[in-house]
């Protein structure tokens, strides 16, 4: 009962940032290629919770979500700040 209510907090969280990202992106007006990304994570996330993999395995492919979204915010970095104001 403790790990469903510590994953919905999980989830709720991601939800609200994944939100706030899509809204950020529509803001600024930039290309949000991105967007896609955090689809198909979503999606490997709620195969996750199936009992489909092993421990291992899940871990392996969580770790490998969480490289690859920090690699994905790097390489939009240089995009918001040329998109920044000078103002």
């Amino acid at each position: 009962m403790d790990l469903i209510v510590v994953n919905s907090l999980a989830t709720m969280m991601s939800m609200v940032f994944i939100s706030l990202y899509i809204y950020t992106k529509n803001m600024v007006r930039t290309p949000a290629n991105e967007v896609g990304l955090v689809m198909i994570s979503i999606f490997i996330c709620h195969l996750l919770f199936s009992d489909l993999f092993g421990t291992k395995t899940i871990g392996y492919i969580a770790t490998s979500l969480s490289v690859s979204s920090y690699l994905i915010i790097l390489q939009s970095v240089p995009k918001i700040l040329k998109t920044k104001d000078p103002s």
